[in-house]
């Protein structure tokens, strides 16, 4: 089952998210502007993504200072990155795009909603989030 909802407020607050946490355990949640059709974070089993993969985000080039404000703040460690590019996207000067992951297994919901909220207002300039849920 596939659900989608608008936030109320123009950012989601961290109540918010924790809400959608604690309702959606066990299952695929992707915050965006637009959850159907790019995704911005995701949780996906014990693991949070983000990427640069689209016109909002805010740190291009600054890939080490974004992990190194996360690690800073929530002692995150490990971080996966996984670099793509697509199709047509091939030329010299095209930016490759990146999806960063680490795992959240051993962190509380509280915390896990801070990070993904960190994220948020820190690494994009969206001006309403939205939330996706895949069962």
């Amino acid at each position: 089952m596939r659900r989608s909802m608008d936030v109320v407020s123009d950012k989601m607050i961290i109540e918010e998210i924790k809400k959608v946490l604690k309702e959606n355990e066990k299952k695929k949640i992707i915050f965006s502007p637009e959850p159907e059709a790019i995704y911005y974070i995701w949780l996906e089993k014990d693991m949070l993504t983000f990427t640069s993969d689209n016109q909002d985000y805010l740190m291009a080039f600054k890939l080490e200072k974004a992990m190194e404000m996360l690690h800073k703040k929530f002692n995150l460690h490990n971080f996966n990155i996984s670099i793509h590019l697509h199709p047509g996207n091939l030329s010299e000067d095209h930016i490759s795009d990146k999806d960063v992951s680490f795992n959240i297994k051993d962190h509380e919901i509280d915390k896990v909603a801070e990070i993904i909220k960190f994220i948020m207002e820190n690494f994009y300039l969206v001006k309403s989030w939205k939330y996706f849920v895949i069962k």
